[in-house]
């Protein structure tokens, strides 16, 4: 039996890049959330939350002005998110686009 995760759906903002913009949402998996609440409390204790965060962005890109083709981009990053600042303390991100 596969198990079965709540989502509780929000938070909306707005990602910019060059002149192009996407709206995105977050989902937070509750009962993962639940699972690792031991560890939330200590991190925020600790005054820093590690998060990781990955997406995927199919669509189409026009090479030369002439070519059309299917692409996915890739990306997954690493933050770490400042309890006291509130805000990114430090992010590593690795993206690739595959054709």
């Amino acid at each position: 039996m596969a198990t079965r995760f709540q989502e509780i759906s929000g938070t909306t903002s707005h990602l910019v890049v060059g002149l192009h913009e996407a709206r995105l949402a977050l989902t937070v998996q509750a009962e993962r959330l639940a699972a690792h609440f031991a560890q939330l409390v200590a991190d925020v204790e600790r005054g820093s939350v590690p998060m990781e965060a990955s997406t995927i962005v199919p669509g189409r890109v026009t090479i030369l002005g002439v070519f059309k083709r299917h692409a996915v981009a890739y990306s997954e990053c690493k933050f770490v998110f400042g309890v006291a600042e509130l805000k990114v303390r430090s992010q590593e991100c690795n993206g690739r686009t595959k054709l």
